[in-house]
């Protein structure tokens, strides 16, 4: 950015009164020269350039002469970036001109008209168009539902857009470009309806349900219900029926998956061997506004999609958590990137239909770790040295208080764990903490009044993550595993450890499953390798096998 020292008749150049300027021409002001870039589309004619304005007392102006012959023009500078734009920038001015045609398309009530419409059909479809308001948007509805149908008049696709997530101004123009979550390649403008709803509309997609190639992938955050079905993630969702063996990508083609070098990742839960959930932010780099959950009730044949109803422009630049208490209620939690916002998202019905409760209070401002919900109003969050309870379904939270044995030397917690509950009442429940000692010990802590308060039972045998899975009798099983590949159990929730076995030194570990004193599964992330015991660790058969390509 350069500084320049320049008379007030240069003011001519900016969008402000000309003749006050030119009447003061020996005024002298100090600015900058602001570098920017700028995007124009006048008449479905888009052009895109960077250029010079001007930068004086925090307010940047643009060149008259730049748009001075562009008539019934709509100008939007966005210093924050936008996404509209493509690619996206971080300080835009967007122009928008149009010519109103006969075949502009208005929502019955008329509040908008949408001009100048395109598609793009390829890998991914989309549409631009330009959008002018003619009235005040509906509070009640805000959301701007795009219905496309053939030429009988039947309903092809349907998708709502949130208009609080645009900067729509009444009497303006300004370009959309909308992702579309569809394969239809014969979609056009020529059957398009628009139409204000109070909630986005909720579509069906059919699974691919495609086999995983033998080839090096991400195999993480594995789940098993049972000695056959479990799901894991790679960035895509996977699913298997034969314990491991195979793996089939279980997800729709319309929900455009993001890669490991995107940045984002999906956020994805697990609840039995039917039901998924996949919450998915919008991608920048392909111009996405909303926030959309993903959800399957019938592993993976079928996923519905909603439209998360996120009103803050930081929340579609946010982390997601989610979880479920069972197959019906289910949260979301959103936090900034920034780490000082974070609203919550609930839903009743498996997720088809969310609310926003609201922003979440009472928290540090560290960001969450970990998030988790034992019912409708009781749940925790751990931020990594603070462990979080609420009692009104996340609205407000407390710090739980828990008390180091005096013989432990700590100034506080490295990590803190959610609770994972047990028992046929789920009184019973367990956490780990790490203190914040050279030695980083981790101490395990009981509770049989669901939370109520916590007593230590024990150390854990050595720094590696500890994993408890409640088993069938209504028990729980803790597995550790040391650098040294020696596997613990623990059958009393963490009061003793028994070393179990000594694993092979070529067993690779990224990750430790076990889901009764038998049945266990290791992953090693990356290429995908997959072991399996069936005899408490002693013998390990390679159930996915896949080598690592050499550089």
């Amino acid at each position: 950015m350069r500084k320049y020292l320049v008379g007030a008749i240069f003011g001519m150049l900016l969008m402000l009164s000309v003749t006050a300027f030119a009447d003061s021409s020996l005024m002298k002001i100090s600015t900058y020269l602001n570098p920017i870039h700028i995007q124009m589309n006048h008449s479905g004619k888009i052009t895109s350039e960077d250029i010079d304005t001007i930068l004086y007392k925090d307010k940047t102006y643009v060149p008259l002469s730049y748009i001075a012959q562009r008539l019934d023009s709509t100008v939007s500078y966005f210093p924050n970036g936008n996404l509209s734009v493509f690619p996206p920038t971080y300080r835009t001015i967007t122009i928008d001109s149009v010519d109103i045609h006969d075949n502009e398309i208005k929502d019955t009530s008329e509040i908008v008209g949408l001009n100048n419409i395109k598609f793009e059909h390829g890998k991914n479809e989309s549409v631009t168009f330009q959008i002018k308001q003619y009235k005040d948007l509906p509070i009640a509805a805000p959301y701007l539902v795009l219905s496309f149908y053939d030429d009988k008049n039947k309903l092809l696709y349907t998708q709502g857009l949130t208009t609080r997530l645009y900067s729509l101004i009444k009497g303006g123009y300004q370009t959309w470009y909308v992702l579309l979550d569809t394969d239809l390649s014969t979609l056009n403008s020529s059957q398009l309806k628009v139409s204000f709803a109070e909630t986005a509309p909720v579509t069906y997609h059919k699974g691919e349900l495609a086999p995983l190639p033998a080839e090096p992938t991400y195999v993480m955050n594995l789940k098993m219900f049972d000695n056959q079905m479990g799901w894991a993630e790679g960035y895509e969702l996977l699913r298997t029926n034969d314990n491991g063996h195979s793996w089939l990508k279980s997800v729709p083609k319309e929900l455009h998956l993001l890669k490991p070098d995107s940045g984002i990742k999906l956020q994805d839960y697990f609840v039995d061997q039917q039901n998924a959930w996949i919450s998915k932010p919008p991608f920048i780099l392909a111009r996405e506004q909303e926030t959309t959950v993903w959800h399957t009730n019938n592993g993976g044949q079928v996923w519905s999609r909603s439209t998360l109803p996120i009103i803050e422009k930081w929340e579609q630049h946010s982390t997601s958590y989610i979880y479920f208490c069972n197959d019906k209620q289910g949260y979301i939690l959103l936090r900034s990137f920034d780490e000082n916002k974070l609203s919550l998202f609930s839903s009743a019905d498996g997720g088809v239909v969310w609310k926003r409760e609201g922003e979440v209070k009472g928290l540090s401002e560290r960001y969450p770790i970990n998030f988790m919900m034992l019912t409708d109003l009781q749940g925790w969050l751990s931020d990594g040295d603070h462990l979080y309870q609420t009692m009104d379904g996340g609205l407000t939270w407390k710090t739980v208080s828990i008390l180091i044995p005096s013989s432990y030397k700590a100034s506080g917690f490295y990590s803190v764990s959610t609770p994972v509950f047990y028992g046929p009442d789920q009184n019973n429940g367990v956490i780990v903490l790490q203190l914040s000692t050279t030695e980083h010990q981790q101490l395990i802590f009981h509770t049989n009044n669901r939370g109520g308060n916590w007593t230590f039972t024990g150390e854990a045998p050595n720094t590696e993550p500890i994993s408890f899975i409640p088993n069938k009798r209504g028990g729980i099983l803790g597995t550790a595993m040391m650098p040294t590949k020696q596997l613990y159990f623990s059958r009393d929730g963490g009061k003793t450890w028994i070393e179990q076995v000594r694993l092979p030194e070529n067993l690779r570990s990224n990750e430790l499953l076990f889901s009764n004193d038998k049945e266990g599964w290791i992953t090693d992330g990356y290429p995908g390798n997959v072991y399996f015991t069936g005899d408490g660790g002693l013998s390990w058969s390679p159930l996915r096998s896949v080598k690592e390509p050499t550089s």
